[in-house]
């Protein structure tokens, strides 16, 4: 019996004991999309939109979760915040009558995204936003005013997107989305 306690916590050692001694995941890149703002331009194509946008990015999980032995690939977890302004507006005209609906949308977003690392310049992330959208609608018929919904129409959106990251500097990046219903190309600063 004493031998067979004697296997077993050499066994234990071992196995708590090996990992110790692994090798450790790389370290972090020192470039990092961390303390980040970025600006985008926006198409949504479920309405033609064009807009603007902007993000503040800060890192929450510098250490991520993937912890990959000998790899390059690293990642780590963000929160994201910021202000969309998509605008769109459809006109008709037949003969002498001419009609145009004009919509303008702000849309306050916070989200999550994962960076992961590909090199230590190049990043690919998931990201999955909430925003409140409040948009302002009104009609014009004929070139004269025929009413407007104000600012009362909105309501919460969550929209899924994929995203890649260039780092042209540690400070400078180069960014690209695309979700449930935009697209945005745009570039980031660090502070």
């Amino acid at each position: 019996m004493k031998t067979l306690y004697s296997v077993l916590a050499a066994l234990l050692l071992t196995v708590i004991a090996i990992p110790a001694f692994a090798t450790p995941p790389p370290p972090p890149s020192t470039v990092t999309p961390d303390n980040m703002v970025s600006a985008f331009g926006l198409l949504a194509w479920n309405n033609a939109g064009l807009g603007l946008g902007a993000r503040y990015q800060r890192v929450i999980v510098p250490q991520g979760f993937l912890h990959l032995d000998n790899s390059t690939i690293h990642d780590q977890l963000a929160i994201e915040g910021g202000l969309d302004y998509i605008h769109f507006g459809v006109s008709n005209s037949f003969g002498g009558f001419s009609s145009s609906v004009d919509v303008n949308y702000f849309r306050p977003v916070v989200g999550c995204m994962w960076d992961i690392f590909i090199t230590d310049k190049f990043i690919v992330y998931p990201k999955l936003d909430i925003s409140y959208e409040i948009a302002s609608v009104s009609y014009t018929v004929n070139g004269q005013s025929a009413g407007s919904f104000g600012t009362g129409y909105g309501g919460f959106l969550i929209e899924g997107a994929a995203g890649a990251m260039y780092m042209i500097t540690p400070q400078v990046a180069l960014r690209g989305e695309i979700g449930s219903g935009f697209l945005k190309i745009g570039g980031g600063f660090q502070f």
